[in-house]
């Protein structure tokens, strides 16, 4: 059923697809002017996530604004926190009855807290819905509802961690119920009974989308068949076409699981896995595209869905009440369960339950809905009914998932002939274990989970356990006294043989290798404390419960009495010495729910540890368990000190191996035990006190080991070397002679163990030289100590470098990962360099130092942590990163006092690091881009570099300084001199400039015009964006920027000038100076990713959103300097910020910025190179150049155009000549505006364009009439005008009104406008005659 992977396309194509999928509303389209809420996570787009409360807040928000959308509280988490039910339907969400009985569909995020995408696709998805308009998401919303329960573990959510507050995964919690968060999820699924479940995971790495649905061999084959529809046919090519990878999430068929559990409750169902190797966008837009497939399939095929998920209960009831097809208690879809008892076949047609089996399985009655008959005395859960898909899990003696042993019953034609399984009752059992043969594990025991080294023996007769290589937990259980369901306690008598965790004595061991559940109480002695603890175990997950520091000092190798009892659902302790008296008060108690039955018995988990049990007794349902009797132990004991003398000699030690003084100890207490054995009369006194010191002798040899790997054969792993979690490629190789790592495919930790030094407890230092010869990606290497465990349980410290320069001590605990402390190094890693660590534990303080290989090893510690959680385990090296390749040149070990050898300086001589820097520099040296100074000195490096290859007895040293030398030499180069500088008014206007490229990540890059300007509008997404120059390239040396820019948007940084700027995304390197709203100027740099503030200055300025400023920055011999001032003042004559940094002397220059949302305006940008500086902006900058083109590009064209004036009517043409001087007047005018420009040229047009031709063939007298009855009209009198302007109006006027009473065929167009013309300036040249009384006041005057 698995069918290939899709493979896809990605790169720009995804990032288009997530853009769109988060950035608008994904199901059809919301209005853009709406206020719709968004969570915390869209508001930052920095890729935080939306918080607890910011959770609560949107719903809120969005409840009040949506009339689809209603929530409420349906469950309480165990910290206490709400679990929110959210409907959404159109126009408005149905009742919860009507939901009920109609159709729906339930999407649910972050079951696991440490896993937030489903959640925000749950927020997001739900808020998209609300506003949709969409006509398909619209119709679907009126038939059906969709349910959200966006965030199952709000508390793990919180904590960021995957489990609950209980550290229980609810994600195995679908059979048992013991959570609330689970409990609440059962009666959603319950009442509501969806169609279709959506489970929103994440995964550690794998696609951008792994997807499974339901897989139990139990789930209705037709509702199966058509949940793989909707995964094949559906979501892997919706997300294949949105750009997303996708595959199959590993399958399984476990009834746990929710996607299995609502395949089984006859529901499709579906789990999506985003990976943690995507960014947060990329994670949430991948379950966005996959939920909306999903709705996409529920619309598509809604009647073929309701007529599935409808007959499926009634297939499944009619299959149970006939018996016809088996029930499977393991395996899955294409895979049946390799042990035949867990096929049912037939299966029963029900089991019966007596009174305390059906109050134990109480909820899952209620919750599964399960129907019970009452019979005789007892009650009578048939198979004939929907809900027979879960029964046997729960009831089946054979099921892994059982909560209590039904009686099977294979025929229900006479029930009444049937009892029960009868009601247990208190029961004692004990053993001294003399009734069992010696040197064999005892017969009536059995083993759980993995086998180990159980032998009675003699002398005195007792049970020894002897811890088997190989982790994993071991258990050793009384058959006699069988499966116990409630309460219990067991009382034992035992000796531990070394520090540590001394003795494991379980409650309710049950399951297989891998998923043990059981209840232990342990004792432990390590650094001097002793205490007592109670642990659960569930699903194969390790949970601390409670943890109490004893009273009294542990001793080894001395016999201690424990007691462990289980009441309810208390868990209660106390350990005491054999010959004192049993303490009055229990020591440890604590409450848990999670484990209800199991098998009693005796176990550990750490290789080589010994234990002897002398003694064992139980009290089942309310009995107490006997005490051992006080005469137990008599006698001479001199098993201890026989074993110990026998273990040492077993070993063959090598003196070699070990410094002489603690050799000669331990040789000196060998001798004295050997003694004591030998002596018949010995008293248990000296025995005790020869044990003892042989102990304390054994452990504290101090030894030293080291390997170089020469001794072992090339082309296969190292022969004593052992595999520790995971398999990986482990290869000797030679010239030189070292072990190479390449971490072959698949997820997980891999180490390689070194068996020469074995299991070390305490002291313990390890020291290596190793490269990094393959792999991009963060971790150089990794050093283990007190490695053990197995594959996702692994425990060990470790030591290791990122590729950033940081030096981490780190934990692996039961599987989980912290990084103890994590600290920088005075240098950045690069591949294929050597180097040398060392890993230290001394008591509970953990110390490391890496140094490149031929310098000297650093005096101090660079790393220092203290943790206690490991005592014993073995050493090792090893990576997790798939096709990593590490190369091991030596492995030196240290225990005890022994220092751990380092490795020679002349183990390796590597010269590749040169050959690769010399190729490297002289592929970048191109004579015409520095000067000769500078040119020449790299030129003299290369040559004494070529030199010391080609000498013989060359060492790792020279080499390593060589490199050095050549470094520094290329540091100085120097860029030729040069200027440039430009104002954005050369490119197009609407994209991004052509000349400049994308450094590190995509960005909103844009030029503008008036004024031209270079926009940089952040896009979503968070994260480092740089636009780089191509123009100055990449700049060797000096050199200076400047800038005219300003922030549109408010924010705390406000923008960021860049020098040297190299890198990909994720390992940026470059310096910047950025100005801040706090008036504060600051030079950084980014390193490798890491982001440091070099120096910081105030302003005396306040600094202003929407305001323009000039900016400098400049790189001169490692020497940072930087101003800025408002622009239009003066330039300060001093550097405003001044700093020294020699990590970068060359890269790229640019602007940039990092915060989502954020708008720059840059209008001007100049470099200056070597010597030159950069040019500044003009003081007319933002002062737009008069452009008088388009004007005198009309006026030529007018001209050109030869017009004749006799072809156009004279008012049109008229217009054209004064229109026509204007703009010749404005193109001479040196001081015109460009508003008079464009007023001119606007005239002119409308000028030109209203030119009007003559029709000669058609006579047109209007005009004429209409001047001839205005002055008419106006009554004019002569004695008011001269003579001489009176009489040439009315001359204009007589021919006037002749011509009017013409026929126009016998006149022409030209007549009637000339007799107009001239009208109309005799009329505007008529004169007033002077007033008398003025004249003769005028001649009086003169």
């Amino acid at each position: 059923m698995i069918k290939n992977n899709y493979k896809i396309k990605t790169g720009l194509f995804l990032l288009v697809s997530i853009v769109a999928i988060l950035f608008s509303p994904i199901i059809g389209s919301a209005n853009d002017s709406l206020d719709i809420p968004k969570t915390g996570f869209e508001e930052r787009n920095d890729g935080s996530w939306t918080t607890h409360q910011e959770e609560l807040d949107f719903l809120e928000e969005l409840s009040e604004k949506s009339d689809r959308v209603r929530y409420s509280q349906v469950g309480t988490t165990e910290e206490g926190r709400p679990l929110h039910l959210v409907r959404v339907g159109y126009p408005l969400p149905d009742s919860d009855e009507e939901i009920a009985s109609g159709r729906n569909l339930l999407i649910m995020g972050t079951f696991h807290g440490n896993e937030p995408s489903g959640r925000e696709m749950s927020l997001k998805l739900m808020r998209d819905l609300a506003y949709t308009e969409d006509p398909d998401m619209l119709e679907l919303l009126e038939k059906s509802t969709i349910l959200f329960l966006p965030t199952v573990n709000p508390d793990g959510r919180e904590a960021n961690r995957r489990r609950n507050n209980d550290n229980h995964d609810l994600n195995r919690d679908g059979v048992i119920l013991k959570t609330p968060e689970v409990q609440t999820l059962a009666k959603i699924l319950k009442d509501f009974k969806p169609d279709i479940v959506l489970d929103a995971h994440e995964r550690v790495s794998g696609p951008n989308i792994s997807l499974l649905g339901s897989l139990n061999l139990n789930v209705d084959k037709d509702l199966q068949a058509l949940n793989q529809e909707l995964i094949d046919d559906y979501m892997f090519p919706d997300l294949e076409d949105a750009g997303f990878t996708v595959d199959y999430y590993p399958p399984g068929g476990k009834p746990t699981t929710t996607r299995n559990i609502a395949g089984l409750r006859h529901s499709i169902g579906v789990l999506t896995e985003a990976s943690w190797t995507d960014e947060p966008l990329v994670r949430v837009a991948g379950q966005m595209e996959a939920a909306n497939s999903i709705l996409n399939f529920y619309h598509d095929n809604f009647e073929r869905v309701a007529e599935i998920v409808t007959e499926a209960p009634k297939n499944k009831k009619r299959v149970g009440g006939d018996q016809s097809e088996p029930f499977y208690l393991d395996g899955m879809v294409g895979e049946l369960p390799e042990d035949e008892s867990a096929i049912l076949d037939p299966p029963p047609c029900g089991y019966l339950i007596n009174e305390v089996q059906k109050e134990k399985i109480s909820r899952q009655i209620d919750l599964f809905s399960l129907e019970v008959e009452e019979v005789n005395d007892g009650y009578f859960i048939t198979m004939d009914q929907p809900m027979m898909t879960i029964i046997p899990f729960i009831l089946d003696e054979k099921s892994a998932f059982k909560l209590v042993n039904g009686l099977t019953v294979n025929d229900c034609s006479d029930l009444g002939t049937l009892q029960p399984p009868s009601i247990p009752t208190g029961q004692k059992f004990q053993t001294d274990f003399t009734e069992y043969e010696a040197g064999e594990a005892p017969n009536d025991w059995s083993v759980f989970w993995k086998d180990s080294g159980w032998t009675v023996q003699d002398e005195p007769k007792r049970l020894e356990h002897i811890v088997t290589e190989g982790g994993s937990r071991r258990l050793l259980t009384w058959d006699q006294v069988g499966e116990v369901h409630g309460d219990v306690e067991v009382a034992s008598v035992v000796r531990a043989d070394s520090e540590g965790k001394l003795f494991q004595i379980h409650l309710h061991g049950f399951g297989n290798e891998g998923s043990e559940d059981s209840y232990y109480l342990d004792v432990t002695k390590k650094h001097g404390e002793n205490s007592i603890q109670i642990s659960r175990l569930l699903g194969g997950i390790n949970t601390p419960l409670k943890s109490e520091t004893l009273s009294f000092e542990i001793e080894i190798d001395a016999w201690y009495q424990i007691v462990f009892q289980r009441e309810g659902n208390t868990l209660k302790g106390k350990v005491w010495p054999y010959e004192e008296e049993e303490p009055d008060n229990w020591q440890i108690t604590v409450d848990d729910v999670y484990v209800d039955f199991g098998n009693v018995g005796v176990g550990h988990d750490t290789t080589g540890v010994i234990n002897d049990w002398k003694f064992f007794s139980v009290g089942t349902y309310g009995e107490n368990a006997e005490r051992a009797p006080a005469d137990l132990i008599d006698g001479v004991d001199k098993s201890v000190l026989q074993r110990r003398v026998n273990e040492i000699k077993n070993e063959n030690l090598n003196e070699a191996d070990f410094l002489p003084e603690s050799w000669a100890n331990l040789q000196e207490s060998l001798e004295q035990a050997e003694t004591i054995l030998n002596k018949s009369d010995a008293t248990q006194s000296e025995i005790d006190r020869a044990a003892e010191n042989l102990y304390d002798a054994y452990a504290g040899l101090s030894a030293q080991y080291k390997t170089d790997f020469s001794e072992y054969d090339v082309g296969v792993a190292p022969s004593d070397w052992s595999t520790l979690w995971r398999e990986s490629g482990w290869t000797v190789k030679d010239d030189p002679s070292r072990l190479e790592h390449f971490v072959t495919e698949g997820s997980g930790r891999r180490g390689l163990t070194w068996d020469k030094p074995g299991d070390i407890t305490g002291d313990v230092e390890v020291s290596a030289l190793v490269k990094k010869s393959k792999g991009d990606k963060g971790v150089m290497f990794q050093l283990h100590l007190q490695g053990s465990g197995k594959a996702s349980s692994e425990n060990s410290y470790y030591l290791d470098v990122t590729n950033s320069g940081n030096i981490r001590i780190n934990r692996n605990r039961n599987g989980g990962f912290t990084v103890l402390k994590s600290t920088s190094i005075p240098f950045t890693p690069e591949l294929d360099t050597w180097y040398e660590a060392v890993f230290k534990r001394e008591g509970s303080t953990l110390k490391g130092k890496v140094w490149s290989y031929g310098e000297e090893e650093p005096a101090e510690w660079q790393i220092e942590v203290e943790d206690d959680s490991f005592i014993t385990g073995k050493v090792g090296i090893g990576h997790v990163t798939t096709e990593i390749t590490n190369e091991w040149a030596f492995f030196g070990v240290g225990t005890n006092d022994a220092e751990a050898p380092r490795a020679p300086k002349d183990v390796i001589v590597d010269k590749t690091p040169l050959e690769l820097k010399i190729e490297e520099i002289e592929s970048m040296l191109d004579e015409s881009e520095f000067t000769l100074e500078s040119l020449e000195n790299v030129q003299n490096a290369l040559e004494n570099a070529r030199k010391l290859l080609e000498k013989s007895d060359v060492t790792q040293i020279e080499i390593n300084e060589e490199i050095i030398k050549l470094d520094k030499a290329f540091s100085q180069l120097q860029t030729v001199s040069k200027q440039m500088d430009t104002d954005f008014s050369e490119y197009n206007v609407g994209e991004a400039p052509s000349d400049w490229s994308t450094l590190w990540r995509d960005s909103g890059w844009t030029v503008k015009e008036n004024p031209s300007l270079l926009e940089h509008y952040v896009t979503e997404g968070g994260k480092r964006r740089v636009l780089t120059w191509d123009q100055p390239g990449i700049v060797y040396g000096n050199v200076e920027v400047s800038s005219v820019v300003k922030a549109s948007t408010d924010g705390v940084t406000m923008f960021q000038v860049h020098l040297h700027g190299s890198g990909s995304a994720g390992s940026e390197s470059s310096y910047y100076l950025d100005l801040r709203n706090t008036g504060h100027v600051r030079i950084n740099r980014n390193l490798n990713g890491g982001f440091s503030v070099l120096k910081t200055a105030k302003l005396p300025f306040e600094v202003k959103t929407d305001s323009w400023y000039q900016v400098v920055f400049k790189y001169e011999d490692a020497m940072l300097k930087g101003k800025v001032w408002p622009y239009g003042q003066d330039e300060p004559e001093n550097w405003q910020v001044m700093v020294e940094d020699e990590n970068f002397a060359r890269g790229k220059i640019g602007v940039g910025h990092v915060t989502s949302g954020m708008v720059n305006e840059w209008a001007f940008y100049g470099v200056g190179i070597g010597d030159m500086t950069a040019p500044r902006a003009p003081e007319n900058l933002f002062e737009p150049e008069v452009n008088k083109e388009a004007l005198q590009t009309l006026v030529d064209r007018i001209i050109a155009e030869g017009l004749e004036e006799s072809n156009f009517t004279a008012p049109s043409w008229r217009a054209l000549q004064t229109a026509l001087q204007h703009a010749e007047e404005v193109l001479n005018d040196s001081e015109a505006t460009q508003k008079e420009v464009d007023e001119a040229l606007n005239n002119l047009n409308k000028a030109y364009e209203g030119l009007e031709e003559k029709i000669e063939d058609e006579v047109n007298k209007e005009a004429l009439q209409k001047k001839v009855e205005e002055i008419n009209n106006e009554g004019l009198d002569e004695s008011h005008y001269t003579e001489e302007s009176w009489k040439a109006l009315q001359t204009a006027l007589k021919i006037a009104e002749e011509l009017l009473a013409l026929d126009n065929e016998k006149i022409n167009q030209s007549i009637v406008d000339k007799a107009l013309s001239n009208l109309e300036i005799a009329y505007e040249e008529l004169e007033e005659k002077e007033d008398e009384d003025n004249a003769e006041d005028l001649d009086e005057s003169v």
